[in-house]
């Protein structure tokens, strides 16, 4: 079985996708370099109070959007 790594984010492809320049600024001065989609991110994402769901119409798949969308 081989695991899947995490995606890298990067703030450069928030802006292409449009995130507002508030959110992308408090994300690139916590992850300069961007970071990987990991539970601790996420959290730590929350503490911020970036708007994941603005990430996740964005950036999941259409399966996945559809059961976070469902565990609501």
């Amino acid at each position: 079985m081989t695991t899947r790594r995490p995606k890298l984010i990067t703030a450069e492809m928030l802006r292409k996708k449009g995130a507002s320049c508030s959110q992308t600024d408090v994300f690139e001065k916590e992850w300069k370099d961007g970071c990987e989609v990991t539970l601790d991110n996420l959290m730590r994402a929350v503490e911020l109070k970036l708007d994941l769901d603005w990430f996740a119409t964005h950036f999941l798949p259409v399966s996945l959007w559809a059961e976070y969308k469902r565990q609501e």
